[in-house]
């Protein structure tokens, strides 16, 4: 199941967000979705910095 959470972007973060979505469609040869860049940036931070449940 997936929840849907509006996030409210500055024009330059979203240039940037679309900046990003076109290096990694070089890797990938499939551009991502904005929706797919935020989940993976998402999920770096869990990464690094933990889930926060056990803060």
């Amino acid at each position: 199941m997936k929840t849907q959470v509006n996030v409210r972007l500055t024009e330059q973060e979203v240039k940037d967000l679309d900046s990003l979505r076109m290096k990694i469609a070089k890797i990938e040869e499939a551009i991502p979705t904005r929706s797919d860049v935020v989940r993976l940036a998402i999920k770096e931070l869990i990464k690094n910095y933990g889930s926060g449940q056990n803060s």
